[in-house]
């Protein structure tokens, strides 16, 4: 049978394409829905694993904080003894050990550096939050870049003078017992004998100063951060 323009039926033609239409566009509407659940459910993995990771954060912060006040206390006991005409510190070589024990400060967000690499900061639906972590991040990257930038080379110079001055088998005594065994005469005597022992004790202070409070911001924003997470 020949198929004519008189014969169609166009009512019931114009209906079944627009009951394809209709579906096509309920099938795209579908499956955009599964692919918006699916981001908010990826958004919600991030956000979750972002506060476990600022809930550690905050713990090693303080760890650094107090690490770094002990560090601050041992060299400014050990320069007011340099800068002394006597002797006031009965174990100086352990004010020098302890006055160098503080890397490990900087480290990067894993899950941070993921959602740098993956885009993935997309998925935060809420503007106000996506602007909240980024801020943070950022806060986080210019403190931590002062920090590496002045305090760890700091370390680094105060460090190399121990491994000078200290005996190599005191450094494995002291962080045994906390005492060093050296007589403090001796440890006194070749620190005076370098031209520079003051002022690197004196720039591992003035750094460590920086750092501690570059460290402050750090804690503040990862718990204002954090809050806004819980």
């Amino acid at each position: 049978m020949r198929i004519t323009a008189e014969n169609i039926n166009w009512r019931v033609a114009a209906g079944e394409l627009l009951l394809i239409v209709v579906g096509i566009l309920l099938a795209l509407a579908i499956d955009s829905w599964a692919e918006q659940r699916k981001e908010i459910a990826q958004a919600d993995v991030y956000l979750k694993d972002m506060a476990i990771e600022l809930r550690a954060e905050l713990e090693h912060l303080d760890i650094n904080r107090k690490q770094l006040t002990r560090l601050k206390v041992s060299a400014t006991a050990l320069l007011q003894t340099l800068q002394s005409s006597e002797l006031s510190a009965d174990d100086p070589g352990g004010l020098l050990i302890s006055s160098v024990i503080g890397e490990g400060i900087v480290r990067e967000s894993a899950i941070w550096q993921e959602i740098q690499m993956t885009g993935a900061l997309r998925l935060i639906r809420d503007p106000a939050l996506r602007s909240a972590i980024v801020s943070h991040y950022l806060t986080l990257a210019v403190g931590y870049q002062i920090i590496d930038a002045n305090f760890m080379p700091a370390v680094r110079d105060v460090r190399a003078l121990a491994w000078d001055v200290m005996p190599v088998d005191s450094i494995g005594r002291y962080m045994r017992t906390k005492q060093t065994g050296v007589p403090p005469e001796v440890v006194m005597q070749k620190l005076r004998a370098r031209n520079d022992s003051a002022y690197l004790l004196k720039r591992l202070i003035a750094t460590s100063t920086v750092a501690g409070i570059n460290i402050d911001a750090a804690s503040k924003s990862t718990r204002a951060l954090l809050d806004r997470l819980e």
